[in-house]
């Protein structure tokens, strides 16, 4: 009677158990659970950006509830959060406004005490994916370079051909930030081609893609035509591109003078650049020419292929020849018996005047070489009074202006000065 007894206990006992299950999505996890015994928790991840009706599925044969311990999760089904029997729970959750992400609970307990908790992990609301390039280029013998990604979420990244792998496969995923190895094979075809590495989080909220270009067989070099350079000299700017990589050189300076007066950005007369799917812009510096003549450099851009199929492209930079100011002839303003005054006007088209004046003797072989009246520096309209001059005596001056070219000087003007102070009929200046 005894062990019959047992036996009957231990049946309907069995048919108290309790069973709960919960899924996360679509994916139902059943779990067991019964009055002697606690199952242990799954969880559930939900999007940043908020979701609705997210489901649990509870089977039961007794009442139960069902409680959050967080704010930002709103049960909707059961009603105020009472079940009974085996029924799916319902829950709303609102949008993150994090930069990390963040857990809730939901507690489920049956009327005899067995409880289960869920964990909700709620991914970032504000999803970061970066890299730290938006494109790639590769050579047509292939290699490999990196990317490095920065996300605070789950995140894949794929490939759009077979020729380019990340981290040797078509498709990764990883979770916060990591460094990918993207690499690519030969490429034996004469011409370039082109791929995409394409990154997404894990909701699809951010996608972003990197472009891959790499380069033929056949070499590939554009250079644009570079600017002339005035006088003053400044900046020569041209581009160069191609699927190599190249070096450019200033083969000839025109005249080539002591001191080198043309130089790269690197101020060297070699610039080696990369091969690119973009242009590298290059820059000459030219030094001001004080010469009046006109100069010339002459650069050569070649690929460094080793293959042996180079290709050459030469360019010639011209920079103007400097001058020297221009002087207009002197014009009397007036002669006394101990003085003169004159005005010019001495303009520049090149480098700016530094001095100019007159200089004058009683001499005319000496006019260019006597006394000196400086007047103003920067030139344009001058008028210049040469006092303490002797009565009646013939005098012979010149008007003179100087830049970093040279000097200019007019031409050889003479004038006699009264025999009486203030008498009329003073000689006016020779005709030049």
């Amino acid at each position: 009677m005894n062990n019959h007894s047992f036996s009957l206990s231990t049946v309907i006992f069995s048919l108290f158990l309790l069973t709960l299950t919960a899924c996360d999505g679509d994916n139902l996890k059943p779990e067991l659970a019964s009055s002697d015994l606690l199952s242990t928790g799954s969880s559930i991840d939900v999007s940043g950006t908020g979701s609705t009706d997210n489901t649990i599925s509870v089977e039961a044969n007794c009442t139960w509830t069902v409680t959050s311990d967080v704010s930002w999760i709103h049960i909707t089904s059961p009603s105020a959060g009472q079940g009974s029997g085996s029924q799916d729970v319902k829950f709303d959750v609102d949008a993150s406004s994090l930069p990390t992400s963040q857990k809730g609970r939901l507690t489920i307990k049956t009327s005899d005490g067995v409880s289960r908790t869920i964990t909700i992990n709620q991914r970032a609301g504000d999803i970061r994916l970066l890299t730290n390039q938006e494109s790639l280029y590769y050579t047509y013998n292939g290699n490999a370079q990196t990317l490095d990604v920065t996300c605070n979420t789950e995140w894949s990244a794929s490939s759009s051909v077979s020729w380019l792998t990340i981290d040797g496969e078509r498709e990764v995923t990883a979770e916060g930030n990591k460094s990918l190895t993207i690499a690519v094979q030969t490429n034996n075809d004469p011409d370039g081609r082109n791929g995409v590495i394409t990154l997404k989080d894990v909701d699809n909220s951010k996608i972003i893609t990197v472009t891959v270009n790499q380069g033929g067989k056949t070499p590939i070099l554009t250079v644009t035509s570079p600017n002339n350079v005035s006088a003053l000299g400044g900046t020569s700017s041209f581009s160069v591109s191609s699927n190599f990589t190249w070096t450019a050189s200033i083969v000839e300076r025109n005249p080539a003078g002591l001191t080198p007066w043309a130089r790269f950005q690197n101020g060297q007369d070699i610039f080696n650049g990369q091969a690119s799917n973009d242009a590298q812009q290059m820059e000459i510096t030219v030094d001001a020419n004080t010469t009046e003549d006109v100069r010339t450099i002459k650069i050569k851009v070649e690929t460094t292929s080793e293959l042996g199929n180079n290709k050459t492209e030469e360019r010639t930079i011209t920079q103007e020849a400097g001058t020297r100011p221009t002087l207009t002839v002197p014009e009397k303003v007036e002669v006394t018996h101990n003085s003169a005054t004159f005005s010019f006007t001495a303009t520049s088209t090149t480098f700016d005047i530094t001095d100019c004046g007159i200089t004058y003797s009683t001499v005319e072989g000496n006019a260019k070489t006597g006394t000196r009246i400086q007047a103003n520096a920067a030139g344009g309209d001058v008028t210049i009074t040469m006092s303490n001059l002797e009565k009646s005596t013939t005098y012979y001056f010149c008007a003179y202006a100087t830049n970093a070219v040279g000097t200019t000087t007019s031409d050889v003007i003479s004038f006699t000065t009264g025999s009486t102070p203030g008498r009329e009929g003073n000689e006016t200046p020779d005709e030049p």
